[in-house]
């Protein structure tokens, strides 16, 4: 959605909604960056609302941890939680497990074929857009989720993926695990088919417990590289230092 396009909702709960979904767009697409501050008047404006649906967003995305309150800095982006991040895998893996096994029991044959056309886009990997990636898998997800016929899953799943819109950021896709994931994802559709509810589950599980070790794996590399990225920063400082007072004992 264009920010510049927003228009007047017909009622108060449309216009939350519609700055809610602005927030997070805003956050996908780096328009706002972890720490940084996210202005009331500017949303009201882009928006075209009163601050009252503003205010009201705030507190959804404060309770969702997306945002933060600091007295005198006012509402913020969130930092990056690693610990919440894995805690809310966690969670996910028992829901997404349970998920499976009420799927292999109620899916139809169009769900299935639904859930496998959207397996398909995900091996088309898109490096320039990794975030695209991480939209599809949440769709696969989700789309398992609906099989099983009961909202408190689906619903349970969509406040769990809306509280990581940092984490698709942030922590997109790589390449290299898109064809294992559209594996797993294959192994757990087909044993849906095949409506064995048990060995759907088991493969669910086995998908999230290939997902942390390869988040946590991630996780490392990124601190590995910024580690390497400060040192190379640290080191050209160094260097140029050493040059201006090379040149100073030259003049003199």
């Amino acid at each position: 959605m264009d920010f510049q396009q927003a228009g007047t909702g017909n009622n108060n709960e449309s216009n939350i909604d519609m700055v809610v979904r602005g927030i997070r767009q805003g956050i996908a697409t780096k328009k706002y960056l972890p720490g940084m501050k996210v202005k009331e008047a500017e949303l009201c404006r882009d928006f075209s609302v009163s601050r009252t649906p503003v205010r009201e967003a705030f507190r959804l995305l404060q309770n969702e941890g997306i945002l933060t309150y600091t007295p005198h800095r006012g509402v913020q982006v969130a930092q990056f939680s690693e610990k919440n991040f894995f805690d809310n895998l966690e969670l996910r893996s028992v829901i997404e497990v349970f998920s499976a096994r009420r799927a292999a029991e109620k899916a139809t044959e169009e769900q299935i074929r639904e859930a496998r056309k959207i397996n398909e886009r995900i091996r088309i990997y898109n490096p320039d857009d990794p975030v695209n990636t991480t939209e599809l898998d949440m769709e696969f997800h989700m789309c398992i989720a609906r099989m099983g016929e009961n909202g408190y899953i689906a619903d349970t799943l969509d406040r769990l993926f809306n509280s990581q819109v940092l984490v698709r950021v942030f922590l997109p896709f790589r390449e290299r695990r898109v064809t294992h994931t559209y594996k797993e994802h294959c192994d757990i559709l087909n044993a849906i088919e095949a409506h064995e509810a048990e060995i759907a589950a088991k493969y669910m599980e086995i998908h999230f417990l290939k997902s942390i070790e390869s988040n946590h794996r991630k996780i490392a590399e990124i601190a590995q590289e910024q580690t390497k990225g400060t040192k190379t920063r640290r080191a050209h400082l160094e260097e140029g230092a050493l040059d201006t007072a090379e040149k100073e004992t030259e003049q003199k």
